[in-house]
């Protein structure tokens, strides 16, 4: 993958200075100029480096001068929070990151705790199998959730149907309670829990089919 990288320099500050005469034309307007070097990855400022520099001209002749006024617009100038640009953005975006999968798991308790039909779970096989299939749920009386599975095993998470052909099977309906479901979540087995999804999903999809191994599933 190709990153833009490098270093760039941006004026980050400039003062004008009418107390000052220019000792060539006797104009009283000066301009101070602060500079700071930065590194960037994609022309957005990641850190800036080095020490800042200022440059004095007249406004009307261009003279430089007065180096002891220079220094004391140099210690005025602070780094702009915006040099900083990428670092805040990678901190933003882990943040978000966090903070969205801390309400996902909340959610995720939520339905499990209070399931509804056409509830879509995604469950994680055996710890060694990187294997992947979907219950839907089909029915609940009082303490009972009835379950079908998909026919497709898949080898990563998925959030929809990733074979056209995939659907659930209502041949094979099976039974649990609300607390299997809450000891399969506490045990990392329910990876993800789906409700108002789309029709692209897959999941309305409901067949009902003999399969020609026996199926094991939670």
């Amino acid at each position: 993958m190709f990153i833009l990288h490098g270093t760039k320099t941006l004026r980050i500050k400039k003062y004008i200075d009418n107390r000052i005469k220019c000792e060539e034309c006797g104009s009283y307007t000066h301009i101070f100029k602060v500079y700071q070097d930065y590194f960037h990855i994609f022309f957005i400022p990641f850190v800036p480096f080095g020490v800042k520099r200022i440059t004095s001209q007249c406004s009307k002749c261009g003279f430089a001068l007065n180096g002891q006024k220079k220094d004391f617009y140099l210690d005025q100038t602070r780094t702009p929070k915006y040099m900083y640009s990428g670092i805040i953005l990678i901190v933003s975006i882990i943040t978000a990151a966090i903070l969205l999968n801390l309400h996902n798991q909340k959610l995720k308790k939520e339905y499990i705790a209070n399931p509804m039909i056409g509830d879509v779970y995604l469950i994680k096989g055996e710890a060694n199998n990187n294997e992947y299939y979907f219950m839907k749920v089909k029915h609940i009386i009082e303490d009972s959730i009835y379950l079908i599975p998909n026919s497709y095993i898949y080898s990563r998470f998925v959030t929809k149907f990733n074979e056209k052909e995939d659907y659930f099977n209502l041949y094979y309906l099976m039974s649990t309670s609300k607390d299997h479901l809450k000891e399969l979540l506490e045990e990392g087995k329910i990876r993800s829990v789906e409700r108002d999804y789309d029709e692209d999903t897959g999941f309305n999809v409901e067949k009902n089919i003999e399969m020609e191994e026996e199926a094991e599933f939670i």
